[in-house]
C-alpha cells in the first residue's frame, strides 16, 4: 500500500518478503505486471487506455532479481491468454502504431 501513495504501481522486490522469503531464497526472481488492471493511462511510453491504446494485451516482466545476468530490467510484451504467447514489443518511441497487438 505504501507503493500506490507513492504514485508507484510496478511490484518490487519488497513485496514477496511476508510470502516466507522466496525472494531471498531465489537465484532469479521475474514479476508479470498488468498496467490495464491499474487503469493506468501510459505504462512506460505505451498508451494503455483508449481508442489508440494497447489495452488489455501489455504485459511486463520485471526482472526484479538475477545472480547469474542483468537484473532490474523490465521487458514489456504482448500477451495473448487465449493461446499463451508473449511477444516483446518494439521500443514506444520508435514505433507508433501499435494497432496489429
Amino acid at each position: 500500500m505504501e507503493r500506490r501513495k507513492a504514485d508507484l504501481s510496478e511490484p518490487g522486490l519488497n513485496d514477496l518478503k511476508d510470502s516466507g522469503n522466496p525472494g531471498q531464497d531465489a537465484d532469479t526472481v521475474l514479476q508479470l505486471y498488468f498496467p490495464f488492471r491499474e487503469k493506468l493511462t501510459t505504462y512506460r511510453k505505451f498508451k494503455v487506455l483508449g481508442d489508440d491504446g494497447i489495452g488489455e494485451v501489455l504485459r511486463s516482466t520485471i526482472v526484479s532479481k538475477n545472480r547469474y545476468g542483468i537484473a532490474n530490467k523490465v521487458i514489456c510484451s504482448g500477451f495473448w491468454g487465449s493461446v499463451g504467447w508473449f511477444k516483446e514489443l518494439p521500443d514506444p518511441d520508435k514505433s507508433t502504431d501499435f494497432t496489429q497487438y
